[in-house]
């Protein structure tokens, strides 16, 4: 049986450009895109300095 799952490759080079293709793809609202994103640059910052 084939799985229906769909998958997107990102067309952006940088990160956070491939998050926000990603979640929009997926329909995610737009705050929690804010949100998603916001969350992995705390992230990125706090543990990469």
């Amino acid at each position: 049986m084939k799985s229906t799952t769909r998958k997107y490759v990102p067309k952006a080079v940088r990160l956070m450009d491939q998050v926000r293709e990603v979640l929009r793809f997926h329909h995610y609202a737009y705050n929690t895109e804010k949100s998603y994103v916001s969350r992995i640059l705390q992230y990125i910052r706090s543990h990469y300095q």
